[in-house]
């Protein structure tokens, strides 16, 4: 099955080959990670060599990315619990961008807010969002970068 990505620093090595949050590798080196532990996982990447690590990725399925932009009042157009989006307003920038109901917020710029405790992460955004929006998979959607998905 391999092991998923669950953070990635912003201008890191990993993150300038494209990795992301929530993909899902497959291979180390030519190596099967399937029932590998997030531990062995990174043992074996400190003992790579610096200067070339290969790596099978599955990246995220059914995933777009969208732009929402705050209202006058600094709002994006849901409400979120407990990170789920449960309600859009009529006409809002989330809701004219494709996001629905159910979605989860995943990131917000760059920030992964899975399990966080806090209020709407949309807090978190500045003016503007973006966001990758998937129907089986993951979803991210904002200027500041937001994160929905399904599930």
């Amino acid at each position: 099955m391999g092991i998923f990505v669950q953070l990635v620093k912003a201008n890191s090595p990993a993150s300038l080959v494209g990795l992301r949050f929530g993909d899902q590798i497959l291979q180390i080196n030519g190596k099967n990670c399937t029932g590998w532990s997030s531990d062995k996982a990174q043992r074996v990447l400190k003992k790579a060599s610096p200067e070339k690590i290969v790596m099978v990725v599955r990246d995220r399925p059914f995933q777009r990315t969208v732009t929402v932009h705050k209202d006058s009042t600094g709002h994006v157009g849901i409400v979120v619990k407990k990170g789920k989006i449960v309600s859009l307003a009529k006409d809002s920038s989330a809701a004219r961008n494709g996001l629905l109901t159910h979605h989860y917020i995943c990131e917000v710029n760059g920030q992964n807010v899975i399990g966080m405790k806090m209020g709407c992460p949309c807090r978190r955004c500045e003016r503007h969002s973006q966001a990758t929006v998937g129907t089986a998979g993951t979803t991210t959607a904002s200027r500041s970068t937001m994160k929905w998905r399904l599930q």
